[in-house]
């Protein structure tokens, strides 16, 4: 996973106005950037198959938020995939992978969550809580668990409202930082100063279809 490079043009910007001395101007120029650069920065579709079989259907996603629980408001990016996928006889299980990089510096490192869920913008997370493994990607952290009635809402919050609610804490019993992934968002460019997001509903129509091959070949074991 490499979406950091969607941050590339507002890092430079921001680096632009750091290297000045934190002067009352520069500071809410960054903070006013921060501010337009909130939001969902870029969804990408996935499908998974295994000699042509439909294995997982899923998304990246990156976006911008600002973190009150742990960090005054600082700006941090949110980096990750969610995937719905066959898990043998118990049906389907999920998968979320998220890195958090503080800041919006080029040099900044992802840190990975101590807990993380996907829920829809009314519904509530998962009563059971996932399996948290560390990724292979370093600063990742993997939250693995079934698909059952808690996280059916997600689904359809993901096919019928086109969005999802993603939450973290960095320790455990921390208040959660919640930001909307907007699954429209295909690309977003900074023009002329301003922010340019692009729209489309390629994401959603694409897990859809994968979510149907997947549900046909699990019913036909």
């Amino acid at each position: 996973m490499n979406l950091r490079a969607t941050f590339i043009t507002a890092a430079a910007v921001l680096s632009s106005s750091a290297s000045i001395a934190a002067a009352p101007a520069e500071t809410k120029a960054i903070d006013d950037l921060v501010t337009k650069l909130a939001g969902t920065i870029l969804v990408t579709p996935l499908t998974e198959s295994v000699e042509g079989k439909t294995t997982a259907c899923g998304f990246e996603f990156a976006g911008l938020t600002r973190d009150f629980s742990t960090k005054q408001g600082a700006p941090v990016k949110v980096i990750g995939s969610y995937y719905l996928r066959a898990n043998g006889s118990d049906g389907l299980g999920y998968s979320l992978k998220l890195g958090l990089i503080d800041g919006m510096g080029a040099e900044s490192r992802p840190t990975a969550p101590a807990n993380a869920f996907v829920r829809s913008s009314k519904g509530r997370a998962p009563s059971a809580k996932p399996v948290r493994l560390d990724s292979d990607t370093p600063g990742y952290a993997l939250f693995l668990g079934l698909v059952d009635v808690d996280t059916t809402p997600t689904v359809e919050a993901i096919l019928d409202q086109k969005k999802i609610v993603l939450g973290y804490n960095r320790k455990p019993g921390q208040t959660d930082v919640l930001t909307t992934v907007d699954l429209r968002v295909a690309e977003t460019k900074m023009v002329e100063g301003e922010v340019k997001r692009t729209y489309s509903d390629d994401t959603v129509a694409e897990f859809n279809q994968c979510l149907g091959a997947l549900i046909e070949r699990l019913k036909s074991k």
